[in-house]
């Protein structure tokens, strides 16, 4: 309906004429009634103002859904977000600083900018897995994270012989005859000296092992190994060179003096044997006898082969290794690691050598090692004289593998410790 502007006392408007003021103050005292609707070609430009709004107003009442623009809000910094406050009102959230992100502390409170959390505090059931069973999530070789087979022992049981002192008190010959029950021939068989009690003489804790590799037998003749371990599909055969313990010796805990065992009462063999087909020769890379990823620890040492050797004191010709473990490792080696080429010797840098392959050619000696529940100890058979620049001890040749070389200096400084463990 259009406008309709009635005016009391009577006056004619003709077509177009404007209702003025001055028109209305010559009728007296009139009163306008208006009714109708103004449409929007009646009003002229800026002809409302403000002062012309009820207080009040519901406006949006009067706006459509979705047809308020962002420039109608009050302007605010780059950055800026807008949140509600406690009161319901919208409150203006300054920038944080570069790096951090937008937290939130939950229902009834404001959110702030926070550092982003690292990822050991990422839940658990957060990771994503690769959807299979049995897996370890590591690094490969070049450092990506990514999953791995569990790593499967296969182990058998593990035995421990009678002490040393009962194998010798009968006849000869001094063996042991132990049943594995695999029913096959093992894999690997790992055979240790075992420390039964503690013992004065040579240092060893209960639950020490000594690995056979080093230790020896002295009789006139000269020196000789301290046993022999044979096996078959039925039974591990450990095989004592004599029965003269008194002479039976291994190097003491401490330093590399070699050490009688005494009456051999606080010494047992201690034999394990792994299923076969348990290696990395198996669907699963992580096997307990392979140096592919997933063995529980592997470390090298800091200092040369040279360093070690020219030690003073307790420490001369040792390193020692903590595992962690908080157990005896079920089985460990040891092998030098050559950190570059080596003419003199024949190899070459990332070749890993079992301390099998270093001697003491005066006794027959080699390196050995040791391993309790918090370390492995390992010991060289010889210093390096840093006068000479030399030492008795030597490497056996890569290629003729019928010759030695000494284990100079020049040497010595190319090679590292290295060992590996599983629990």
């Amino acid at each position: 309906m259009s406008l309709t502007v009635i005016v009391n006392p009577a006056y004619n408007f003709s077509d177009g004429e404007k209702v003025t003021y001055p028109k209305l103050n010559l009728l007296g005292s009139p009163s306008v009634t208006f009714s109708g609707e103004l449409s929007s070609n009646q009003l002229a430009d800026g002809a409302v103002t403000t002062n012309k709004l009820e207080q009040g107003i519901n406006i949006n009442d009067k706006i459509n859904d979705h047809n308020l623009s962002l420039s109608k809000l009050p302007a605010g910094d780059h950055g800026q977000l807008l949140y509600y406050n406690s009161s319901g009102i919208l409150a203006k959230l300054s920038p944080g600083t570069d790096g951090q992100y937008l937290k939130t502390q939950g229902a009834g409170q404001d959110p702030v900018w926070a550092a982003q959390d690292g990822a050991s505090s990422v839940p658990y059931e957060d990771i994503t897995t690769n959807g299979l069973a049995n897996q370890y999530l590591t690094t490969d070789g070049s450092g990506n994270v990514a999953w791995i087979g569990k790593p499967d022992l296969n182990e058998s049981q593990v035995f421990d012989t009678a002490s040393l002192a009962s194998i010798v008190s009968g006849p000869a010959p001094y063996r042991v005859t132990q049943s594995h029950g695999l029913g096959a021939i093992p894999e690997q068989v790992v055979v240790t000296i075992r420390c039964a009690a503690d013992d004065s003489a040579t240092g060893y804790s209960l639950g020490d092992e000594i690995d056979l590799v080093g230790s020896h037998i002295t009789d006139t003749a000269g020196d000789y190994n301290t046993a022999s371990v044979s096996f078959d599909a039925v039974n591990v055969i450990v095989g004592l060179a004599t029965g003269n313990l008194a002479d039976f010796k291994i190097p003491h805990k401490t330093n590399q003096t070699l050490t009688s065992v005494g009456t051999g009462a606080n010494f047992k063999f201690r034999i394990r044997v792994w299923n076969p087909g348990s290696g990395s020769t198996t669907s699963n890379s992580a096997g307990p006898l392979t140096t592919e990823p997933g063995y529980y620890y592997s470390q090298t040492s800091s200092d040369t082969a040279y360093q070690i050797m020219t030690r003073s004191g307790t420490e001369k010709n040792i390193e020692s290794f903590s595992h962690g473990f908080s157990t005896v490792p079920k089985f460990y080696k040891v092998v030098l690691v050559c950190t570059s080429d080596d003419s003199q010797t024949g190899y070459s840098e990332g070749d890993e050598i079992d301390v099998s392959a270093v001697i003491h050619p005066d006794h027959d000696t080699g390196f050995t090692s040791f391993a309790n529940t918090s370390s492995i100890t390992c010991v060289f058979p010889a210093r390096i004289d840093t006068t000479q620049r030399q030492t008795y001890m030597k490497l056996v040749d890569r290629n003729s593998r019928s010759s030695d070389w000494e284990f100079r200096s020049s040497s010595a400084n190319r090679f590292k410790l290295k060992v590996y463990a599983w629990k």
